[in-house]
């Protein structure tokens, strides 16, 4: 299995900022117990693993360099090649089951850090449950009214089809409704063109008139045809250039009114042979008679008729052209009858202008009937233009008759056209309101996915969160055991627990059954099928913070049970009792008795003060000798004072020189604790019972009192410079021990040179 065999480096801005794997102590091993004190860097380590264990990217500044399988790696490339990491540190109570800036519990508690970010997982998906149920509902209403506002058009436009359509009888249009007229217009949107349907204003309005009226009947054809103008006018033309050969009489033929009125009466006197004058009733001359008679020949007689039998062809042409009578427009279908009026106005002037060119050829000849001895020209143009107009004028009269013939298809066709000009001109408001409905759906859709996911997460985060819930019997069983009694029980609760103290809902803990009830729930978490312990590094930070000894035992043994089977174990700690227990179930460990360091499977490691010039500095190292191999931290103590005291006292900084106060009083605390059992009191009390030199014993006092456990600032008495001098006044304490106990000393001054001498054993 991958483990962390050594911090190759750190940087960070704590204390143990810019470290470097020191030389000289063993890497890291399967069991491994950090000792320090409060400051020198235990939770930047357990931290460093836990950004390990969630894969959290580092924050600005702090570089992070590990040796695993020999390689050195950068944290970027790091969690690929570890095995699964659980860190339970200060972070993990705080975010496994209590707020960190919420002090008073809330009485459900989510235990466990995943089950943690579930449950926060979930108050959030549930707030934004609620808005998307608010959105759903505005969707809702928005749909509802553009539903109704297409149901409304639908309802409006087949209105209006109906009333525009309907007819008394049996007609499908009286009974048009919204469902037709949605048919048939999504039935023009699939077939995309329906501009094709729009008629103008002209067919809207022959359409109209056509289903307003009844059929009417048929119409005959209009009988009758112009006649054959250009063979008239070359009729008349030849007759115009004819003359009449004859010996005329040249009275006669220049005077037409007297040759008509001589003719008339020569013709009178030859039909009766009358032989006298029937106006005067005197003989009439043979000679004039004879005259006469050459004058009015047989060719003047034929001419005459030629010319007279035109006059009556013209006459009879005029006769016909006004003998014919046109239909009145009143009799043919009203949308026929504008047009059947504009034809029928040109036919009439057509016949009105033949008739007047009749006329004028009538009038030519009329003149050469007065003067058949003279040739004229016809100097009159044939009308050449509108001899249809009579076919069209008949094509008008054919058409009212197919209407009249087939007058229901007609109107069905025109009712059709009407309901489709209506439907045509009514689909980009229908699409147009079609879309706002269809993005209020896709809103609608897409929300009611949303809520409808949201549920679906909701209940998987619900259902992982009871899967690693754990029963509430067995953390109460362990929380009975570790806290020595059962005033705090746990009770399941939704998808959590309810906390309670005896028969109530707890309203607060103490720091130590936080501390208690975050720790069963670690090392229950290590038991889950998730987490294979053997193949997994466990990282312990200070688990009896605010413990009592009972507590701290009960502790011990639990994490000594869960935890011996890891992979790789790291366990911190300040408490000198913890570390007492740790270090010895180390030593009992399997192979631990190895004659050689490196095959042994623990290693031993404490934090302590470095000097860095003036600043303040911790580093790794390995564990005093003292420390491991005594069951109190006394020998530790003695031996930091007494290698101050005798060991290159000028080569400390200031800095390095602020704890030896502490450490001195608490060494003098434990030796006169042990050498005056009977007396109570403070330092000063139990000195004043020390046959010790007096100003020595006053200047121990007064370093002890300035400078540890100060809770003054800028005092006279605290003079930083005054620690300066702290190696003199530590020599002073060693001496104090060695008057009042020299066989003690003796011991104690053997241990720590026998420290010094052969290292660290770990």
């Amino acid at each position: 299995m991958a483990s962390v065999e050594r911090i190759t480096k750190l940087v960070h801005p704590g204390v143990l900022g810019d470290f470097d794997w020191p030389q000289g102590i063993p890497d890291f091993n399967r069991y491994n117990l950090i000792y320090g004190w409060n400051g020198t860097g235990k939770t930047t380590i357990s931290r460093m693993f836990r950004s390990l264990e969630s894969n959290e990217a580092l924050e600005e500044g702090i570089d992070l360099v590990l040796r695993i399988g020999g390689k050195d790696w950068k944290y970027s490339a790091i969690p690929d090649k570890l095995p699964l990491i659980r860190v339970f540190n200060r972070d993990f109570i705080e975010k496994n089951v209590f707020s960190a800036d919420n002090d008073e519990i809330d009485p459900i508690l989510i235990i466990g850090e995943q089950s943690a970010q579930k449950q926060k997982q979930i108050d959030q998906l549930e707030r934004e449950l609620a808005s998307k149920i608010g959105k759903l509902e505005k969707h809702e209403e928005s749909n509802s009214r553009a539903v109704k506002s297409i149901d409304d058009y639908r309802i409006a436009k087949a209105e209006a089809i109906r009333s525009t359509l309907r007819s008394s009888g049996t007609n499908p249009y009286n009974s048009y409704d919204k469902r037709n007229f949605k048919n048939r217009i999504e039935k023009a949107i699939d077939e995309r063109d329906w501009d094709k349907y729009l008629l103008d204003d002209s067919d809207r309005d022959k359409h109209r008139s056509k289903i307003s009226e009844s059929p009417k009947p048929r119409i005959p054809v209009v009988e009758f045809q112009l006649p054959e103008l250009e063979s008239l006018h070359e009729t008349v033309a030849k007759t115009l250039e004819g003359t009449v050969v004859s010996q005329t009489i040249e009275s006669l033929a220049d005077d037409s009114e007297l040759t008509n009125w001589v003719h008339k009466g020569f013709t009178l006197h030859s039909d009766r042979d009358a032989e006298q004058c029937l106006f005067c009733n005197q003989p009439l001359p043979t000679d004039r008679l004879r005259r006469l008679e050459t004058h009015f020949n047989d060719q003047y007689v034929q001419f005459l008729k030629d010319v007279d039998a035109n006059l009556t062809l013209l006459e009879a042409t005029k006769n016909v052209l006004n003998s014919v009578e046109l239909p009145e427009e009143t009799r043919l279908h009203e949308w026929l009858a504008s047009s059947y009026l504009e034809e029928k106005s040109r036919v009439l002037d057509l016949r009105e202008t033949v008739i007047t060119y009749l006329d004028a050829l009538i009038e030519e000849l009329n003149r050469k009937r007065n003067s058949p001895f003279k040739s004229r020209a016809l100097e009159l143009s044939v009308p050449a233009e509108g001899f249809n107009l009579v076919d069209k004028l008949n094509e008008i009269i054919s058409q009212h008759n197919g209407e009249s013939d087939s007058y229901s298809s007609q109107i069905s066709a025109s009712r059709l056209s009407l309901e489709n000009d209506i439907v045509a001109a009514s689909i980009d408001k229908y699409l147009r309101l079609n879309q706002e409905l269809e993005h209020i759906n896709t809103a609608l859709d897409e929300t009611k996915g949303r809520i409808d996911e949201i549920h679906r997460k909701i209940a998987r985060l619900e259902s992982d969160i009871l899967e690693h819930r754990r029963p509430a019997d067995e953390l109460n069983v362990d929380l009975h055991r570790y806290l020595g009694h059962d005033d705090i029980r746990l009770k399941v609760k939704d998808h959590g627990y309810e906390l309670c103290r005896g028969d109530s809902i707890a309203s607060s803990l103490s720091e130590g059954e936080r501390t208690a009830i975050a720790l069963l729930y670690f090392l229950k978490t290590l038991e889950g099928r998730s987490v294979e312990l053997s193949k997994s590094i466990i990282v312990i930070d200070d688990p009896v913070s605010s413990l009592d000894m009972n507590s701290l035992y009960s502790a011990f043994g639990y994490i000594r049970d869960r935890t011996q089977g890891a992979g790789q174990l790291f366990i911190l700690t300040h408490n000198f009792s913890f570390f007492r227990q740790v270090r010895n179930w180390f030593h009992h460990v399997k192979g631990q008795k190895k004659k050689r360091l490196e095959d042994r499977p623990c290693r031993f490691y404490m934090l302590a003060w470095d000097s860095n010039g003036n600043k303040r500095k911790s580093s790794l190292q390995a564990l005093d000798p003292l420390l491991e191999q005594y069951n109190s931290d006394y020998h530790y103590l003695f031996a930091k004072i007494y290698r101050a005291a005798y060991n290159d006292n000028g080569g400390r900084s200031l800095e390095d020189n602020y704890m030896f106060p502490n450490i001195a009083r608490r060494l003098l605390e434990m030796f006169l604790a042990f050498r005056q059992p009977n007396l109570s009191g403070d330092l000063s009390t139990k000195f004043s019972r020390i046959d010790f030199d007096e100003a020595k014993k006053i200047r121990i006092l007064r370093f002890l009192h300035a400078n540890s456990h100060g809770d003054a600032i800028g005092t006279e008495e605290h003079d930083p410079s005054a620690l300066a001098e702290g190696s003199s006044v530590l020599e002073d304490v060693v001496d104090l021990i060695k008057w009042e106990d020299s066989k003690h000393f003796a011991a104690m001054e053997e241990l720590v040179k026998l420290g010094d001498g052969d290292g660290a054993s770990s």
